[in-house]
Formats: C-alpha cells, structure tokens, sequence
C-alpha cells in the first residue's frame, strides 16, 4: 500500500520511469498468482468436503444393506466382503452419487465390511469419479491367531492370518514370550508377508513339567498403517490329572440318613487351573463343568443340604464327580448314598391310647386307639383302632349292695320250744349281680304237734349243737350235731346235720376277657401317582415326570416288602417306591408295575402306563415351493446357502425373502414333531411391519392345522413374522423367524 501511494504521489508530480512500470506490473502479477492460488485451494477443500459427505452417506448406505443382507457378512475374523454402489443404487438404499464435475462409476465405486473381531465390523467406502477418487486406506491390518488362546497336554501349532480391508499387507513380524523369557525373538528385518504363517509352540516342554506362552504380531500395509497384536495365552501341562483326595456323602444325623444330605469334596492339583463335573445321572451326563475357584492348588466344595429325595423313602442314589486341568486330564470318583425308608421294619414306636371304660361296675368295654410312629422321625406311620376292648369302670360292684331274704323255716323241735332259721343274699345295688350270702338269721319257736304221751323222750326238742367240719364255700353249707332233749330236759340223743354259714365276702375274680374273633388276612394294595407336567390325550412332558408307588394294608397285616418294574427291564426292584423318564429316554409310552406283599404273604399289585415326551418339536420351517401360494415365479431372491428353501427339518433360524409386486404376500409354514414324539397340538405366529406399527399385519394367534396359516404382507414394504410350536406334551418348539420385502 505504500508503494502505491508512493506512485500516486509521484504520477500527480510526473510521468512513470521505465522501472517504476516494470516494478508495477510484477507486483501485480504476483498478487494474481496468490489470489488464483487461493481460489483454487478454497474449490479443491470445497470438492474434498462434498465427497467426504458422499462417501458418509455411502458408507450409511452399506451398513444397512449388510444389516438386512447380515448372510453376506464375513463369517470370519478379518474376512471382507464387498457391496457395489450400484446394488445399493438398484436396491433403493441410496440415490446415484453425482459428481461435482463428470461423471461418477458405480460399477467401480463399493462399500467393504470387515470383521475384526466375534460382534464388530469396520467399514471403508472407494468412490471413483472424473473429478475424484477416495483416499488410501487408513484402516490397519488385522491379526488373528488361530487359535488365540488353548490348553493342551503337547505342542500347539497356532496360524497367524493378517489381512487388510484395502491395499494388502506388505511386512510382518512375530515374537514368543514364555512369561518374561523370549522364545523366538524379532526378527531383524520385517519379513515380506506371503500368506498365514505357522508358528509352533511349546516344543520344548518336558514331561512332568507346564509353561505358558504368548506371541505378539506385527503388520505393515501397503499404505503405511501397522498393528500390533498379541494373542491370548497359550499352556502346554504335561502333568498328572487331579486328584480328587475326599469326596463324601454324609447325613445330617447321626442316627439315620437323612433325604437332605451333606455332600463335600476336595480336589488337588499342581495348579489352579481345576474344573469339575458334579452330576447324579452319571459321568458327564445331566450336569455341566464347572471352573473353580481354587486357591493353593486346592479346589474345595460344600452343600451341607443337598436334596437327595423328597421324602424318607429307602431311595439309592449315586453322585459322580470328574476332574479335569487345564490341559483336559480327568479323574473320576463315584459314592453313594442310600436315604432313610421312613416306618420300615424294626424302626418305629407303637403307643396305645384307651378311651374312657363304658359301663355300670366292674369290667366294661373301651375303644383302643394304637399309633405307630417312626423311631427317628416321629412322623406317624399308621393309626389303627379296636372296639370292645376290656376295661375296669373303677367301682366294685358290690361296693353297695341290697340283701334278699328267704322264708323262716319250719320250727326246730315238733313238740316244745326250738328254732327257725332264714336265709339272706347279697345283690349289686349298680347292676343287681350276686355280691354274696348275708349272716343267717334264727328266732324262737314253740311246737306240741309232735310231743310223746309220757314218754320223756317221745317229744324231744333240740338245744344246742356244735360244728364238726369248717364252712363249705361253693354250698355254703357245714356238718352240725344236734343234741335233742325230752320234754323233762334230760338228754335223749343226737342226730348229724347241716347249717347253712358264709364265707368272707371277696372282691370277685376278674371274668376272663372273650377271645375276639379272628378276621380274615386281606390282600394289601397298591396304585400310582404321576408328577410331572401333563399335556394332551395322556401325554406327559417337560424335563421329568416321576412315577410314585403308594402302599395300602387294606385291613390286612403289616406290609414287609413291596417293589417296582419297568416294561424295560421286566424285573421287580425291592424296596423301589419312585422312578422318573427324563429326556434322556426315548419318546414314547412306558409301563410300571408296583407289588406289596404283607406279612401272611398276601401279595397285591398295580399297573400304569406313562406316555412321555421329553424333546421338543423341530422349529417350523418355510419350504420354498409353497411360498407365496404357489407364486414361485413372485420369488425374486433368497439366502440359499442358509438352507432357507430347505423344506427338511434343519432349515435356518432365519431368512429373508424378496417378491415383486403387492400381489406376492402370502405365506405358509410346514411344521414337524420329533421321531416318537406326542405330535403337534398347535403353533403360535405373530406379524409385524418394523418400524411401522399402524401397519402390523397381525399379533401372536393359534394356528391349529398342519399347513394353513398366511399372511398378507403387501400393507408394508418389509414384514417380519416369528413363528413357535407346541406339542401334545406341551414342550415348546424353538422359534422360527422369516422376513419378505415387497418391492
């Protein structure tokens, strides 16, 4: 600005000099230069910022395409794959890209998906245009070890594999560490990358002996970019199994086996690295590993209520336990456990409990109540009850009593003065029984019916007498002398005789106690019950279903054996009362027969048959040649190599299928049992339109025929419907999902 106000100033004075001109046209030829420099810089950032923007909306584009089309992902860590930008231009998921100046090349323009790792991609989008063509790749290579990490008993052979979304890979470099020692060091130079490289590990360990291991990669892509990656660990354990050194089922009681048992095992090894599995059902079956947490090289375990059965019923089970390192060496050990069979034989208390005595006096009648108990549960076993049992009420009869008297007797002496006599007798004022003779009773009498003329012993009357043998108690009788006088008083002779007289009243004997009938031994019986989640027309299913025994003594003595049998095996188990199908069993109908057997060797039995279905059906499938209404020629492409127009049993998860026109929307799904198995009841299917709602073609609803249930999916541009069957058993099938886009 100065110069130019310099020249200003010397143009009013005068005209330009030949230097002062040349010096005014370079200048402005250099401020020319700048301000097109300037403009050009600001087009070029202006060009750069609208592909940028393209190449963003591209790479959006592609995402979604492989969201939809997710088959055509790389299955595979550092696998890629590639979309066209004109698929995605003729499957309407972007508009053509417009150069700024010429033309753009769809054909040669594409979207690249890469896995770097088991849920994550990376994506890079290559436009080519007149006027523009995408930056070098600034993504890095990838390395993947195959396999990244492992335990083994000898040496691993692990791939290193590096590949790149763009421009190649042009160097590697590896290293192995065995904790802080080097195994294989860097080499000096990176080394021209050719393929996957094979790196050995562990050759060097010994028997009896175990090293860990860990390699770092390093990559170099043709545009420049390098990764660095180190794998997992890798161990090599030549050592000896475990060892399972106490494994032990106890009861909680140290009377009986209790069916909640205390179970406990401990396991060694030269390291930490310990898993087991802990099953009822066998070595590694019905159960899964599981790692410990194992501290000092000892892995311990504790359940102090482990649920051996539901109830105290004789129940035998084995526990099984494997062991296994790191490198997979196992041991096993096996014990078992036999429960407490609750009121067997020898092991209960019987405890009798009377009634109150029914009647007046003496012995009367009561009801015995008897209940047997368990020795060492006392739970009740079994409760029984007599009538008509003998009792004393308490009261002596004769307690109180009410005296009866006979007539007196004839006088003593016919002529003169003698005696009469009667007779008393005890009765039960309660219940009027005998109690007994009272004391005689005597009285004076006076009789001249028989008296002799003058004769003084003509008319003789007695005075007196004496006892000559002891009181007889079953006559109440005893032999007398009767002395007889005249009527002068003198002596005339004596006669024999009989008094009555009473012994001492006792409290009477106990009557003896009837002996009561004897019944008939009945037969005992038995029947089952079936736990377990039931279905339809007698079909059971789920996981389990348990058949219990149940025992009777119908009246009949004491049960003392009873036992179970399979159509399987066709032989009794004593002592069995519950066996269980699972699903480890094949579908179909099993039948158990139970025997009791009481002590007179009466026998009874039972019968029943299960139909159980363990498994659940196959998921539905959608065959091809039936979709959409037999329209095959509607089908405009499918994912085959998923299986989708597969119409076996193993056809996939999911696919996705794509038809011309509004007219193409009907479905229809097949579905199929497993072999053996209850057969369909019914399938459950819902609709929907993602995204848009107010356009759902249907919610979850019974289809109950074979083949039968459509769809209409032209109401929106995709439909997406799920589809799960049931079984007569009830066991659900897994789910079956499928998606249509209408164009």
């Amino acid at each position: 600005m100065k110069e130019y106000q310099k020249f200003m100033k010397h143009y009013k004075k005068k005209g330009f000099t030949i230097v002062e001109l040349l010096t005014t046209i370079i200048i402005l030829s250099l401020l020319m230069v700048v301000v097109i420099g300037s403009i050009a810089k600001i087009l070029d950032n202006t060009t750069k910022k609208y592909y940028s923007s393209q190449e963003s909306l591209v790479t959006l584009a592609g995402k979604e395409y492989f969201t939809d089309y997710r088959s055509k992902l790389p299955k595979k860590i550092a696998n890629l794959e590639k979309v066209s930008l004109k698929t995605l231009i003729d499957k309407k998921y972007i508009e053509p890209v417009t150069a700024k100046n010429g033309t753009c090349y769809p054909e040669d323009s594409y979207v690249s998906a890469q896995k770097i790792d088991e849920n994550d991609y990376q994506y890079y989008t290559y436009l080519s245009c007149d006027d523009y063509k995408s930056e070098k790749d600034s993504n890095k290579p990838i390395i993947t070890f195959i396999p990244n990490e492992k335990t083994a008993k000898s040496a691993i052979n692990v791939t290193m594999r590096i590949t790149d979304n763009s421009d190649g890979i042009l160097f590697y470099n590896y290293e192995v560490k065995s904790g802080e020692n080097v195994i294989r060091p860097l080499d000096d130079d990176e080394q021209p990358y050719s393929g996957d490289k094979g790196i050995p590990i562990g050759e060097e360990v010994l028997p009896d002996q175990k090293k860990s291991y860990q390699i770092t990669g390093y990559a170099t892509d043709s545009s420049g970019n390098k990764t660095v990656k180190k794998s997992g660990i890798y161990t090599i354990d030549t050592n000896e199994a475990p060892v399972i050194s106490s494994f032990s089922v106890n009861s909680q009681s140290s009377s009986y086996n209790t069916k909640n048992a205390k179970v406990t095992f401990t396991i060694t090894d030269n390291t930490n690295d310990i898993s087991y599995y802990f099953s009822t059902t066998g070595y590694e079956k019905g159960g899964s590993w599981t790692t410990c947490s194992a501290s000092n090289k000892k892995c311990q375990y504790t359940n102090s209520s482990y649920s051996v059965s539901s109830k105290q019923d004789g129940t035998s089970k084995t526990f099984y336990l494997v062991a296994k390192d790191g490198a997979g060496n196992k041991v096993r050990k096996k014990v078992t456990y036999k429960v407490y069979n609750e009121c067997s034989s020898g092991n209960t208390n019987s405890n009798t409990k009377n009634g109150s005595c029914q009647g007046k006096c003496g012995y009367g009648t009561t009801t015995a109540t008897t209940t047997v108990t368990d020795k060492y549960t006392n739970n009740i076993c079994s409760t029984s009850t007599k009538n008509n049992v003998s009792c004393y009420t308490g009261k002596d009869c004769c307690s109180s009593t009410t005296t009866s008297w006979s007539s007196w007797s004839s006088c003593s002496n016919s002529c003169g003065y003698g005696t009469q006599y009667r007779y008393g007798y005890k009765y039960s004022t309660y219940d009027g029984s005998y109690c007994g003779s009272a004391n005689n009773q005597s009285q004076s009498c006076y009789s001249e019916t028989g008296c002799p003329p003058a004769d003084p012993c003509s008319n003789v009357h007695p005075n007196g007498s004496s006892a000559v043998s002891s009181c007889n108690c079953s006559t109440n009788t005893r032999d007398i002398e009767i002395y007889y006088y005249g009527t002068d008083g003198s002596y005339c002779y004596s006669s024999p005789s009989k008094e009555y007289c009473s012994c001492s009243s006792t409290t009477p004997t106990q009557p003896t106690q009837p002996t009561q009938p004897t019944t008939p031994t009945a037969k005992p019986k038995c029947s089952f019950s079936i736990q377990g989640k039931s279905g339809k027309g007698g079909w059971y299913g789920g996981n389990k279903v348990t058949i219990n025994l149940t025992m009777d003594r119908n009246g009949g003595s004491e049960i003392v054996s009873y036992g179970m049998k399979t159509n399987q095996d066709n032989e009794y188990v004593d002592s069995l009362v519950s066996l269980f199908v699972d699903s480890t069993d094949p579908d179909g109908t099993y039948t158990f027969e139970g025997r009791v057997k009481n002590k007179d060797g009466k026998t009874g039995t039972c019968i029943v048959s299960v139909s159980f279905d363990g498994h659940p059906p196959y998921k539905p499938y959608h065959p091809l040649n039936v979709s959409p209404n037999n329209k095959t020629s509607c089908v405009r492409n499918f994912s085959s190599k998923d299986n989708c127009n597969t119409s076996g049993k193993k056809s996939a998860a999911s696919c996705t299928y794509e038809f011309h026109g509004s007219t193409c929307g009907d479905t229809v799904i097949n579905r199929e049992d497993q072999p053996g198995g209850s057969g369909h009841d019914y399938c459950m299917w819902y609709s929907v339109c993602p995204g848009d709602t107010s356009k759902n073609t249907g919610s979850a609803a019974k289809v109950d025929t074979w083949k039968s249930k459509y769809t209409k999916v032209s109401s929106c541009k995709k439909v997406k419907t799920e589809v799960y069957c049931y079984d007569r058993a009830g066991n659900q099938g897994p789910k079956y999902t499928y998606t249509y886009t209408i164009f």
